[in-house]
C-alpha cells in the first residue's frame, strides 16, 4: 500500500487495472482518471500485455490490449475536448 501510494498516478492506475478482474470496472477506472492516462500508462499496459503473451497468458494479454485501446480512445477524447497537456 505504501509503495503504491508513492507511485505516479499513471503507474498507480496501471496497477489497479491489472488487479481488477472485471474488465468493465477496469474501463470505468480509466474513464474516471483521464489525467493518469498518459504515455507512461499506455506504454506500461502494452509492456505488461507483451510479457503476458510471452508467458503464454494470451487471454490476459488480450484483455490488457483491449483496455489499452480503450485508454487511447479516452486520451484522444480528452485532448479533443481541450483537456490534454499544454504544449511544452
Amino acid at each position: 500500500e505504501v509503495i503504491r501510494d508513492s507511485l505516479p498516478p499513471s503507474l498507480r492506475l496501471a496497477q489497479e487495472i491489472v488487479e481488477q478482474e472485471d474488465e468493465a470496472v477496469a474501463r470505468q477506472h480509466i474513464d474516471e482518471a483521464p489525467e493518469a492516462v498518459d504515455p507512461e500508462f499506455l506504454s506500461t499496459l502494452l509492456a505488461m500485455a507483451g510479457r503476458l503473451n510471452q508467458a503464454g497468458e494470451a487471454e490476459a494479454a488480450a484483455r490488457l490490449e483491449r483496455l489499452h485501446r480503450h485508454a487511447v480512445g479516452t486520451s484522444m477524447r480528452r485532448k479533443m475536448q481541450g483537456g490534454g497537456d499544454p504544449p511544452a
